[in-house]
């Protein structure tokens, strides 16, 4: 995803119209300075531009993240085998991924591993 493009989509997740109609009728795209703008007064504290790695660490179906190894022993869940990491899809590494971030609300780590099948019930 461009930078534009996830720009675009936290427009719309704040209810912000990316396009606008000028004075004369033409059909404009807000520009960047002007949606970062918006974003800001409408979450009231400013929108962080975060790096994006060329290759993300969920498309690695090869190896499980140490992030996730950790969390799964900080909680006390085995990690997800690398048999298992490579059979989940590229939205469940995401996900695990996701949820295992310091500083995340990580309450459904382990949820996520019984609904993907890496846990006994």
């Amino acid at each position: 995803m461009t930078d534009r493009a996830a720009l675009v989509r936290l427009a719309g997740l704040a209810g912000i119209e990316t396009r606008y109609t000028d004075a004369l009728g033409q059909t404009r795209e807000a520009s960047d300075e002007t949606l970062l703008a918006l974003i800001d007064a409408h979450s009231h504290e400013p929108p962080v531009r975060l790096p994006v790695a060329s290759r993300p660490a969920w498309e690695h179906a090869g190896r499980v993240p140490e992030q996730v190894i950790a969390w799964a022993a900080k909680v006390g869940v085995p990690a997800p085998s690398a048999r298992q990491w490579r059979r989940l899809s590229p939205l469940q590494r995401f996900a695990l991924l996701k949820l295992s971030l310091p500083g995340h609300d990580n309450d459904n780590f382990v949820p996520a591993l019984r609904e993907f099948g890496l846990l006994d019930s």
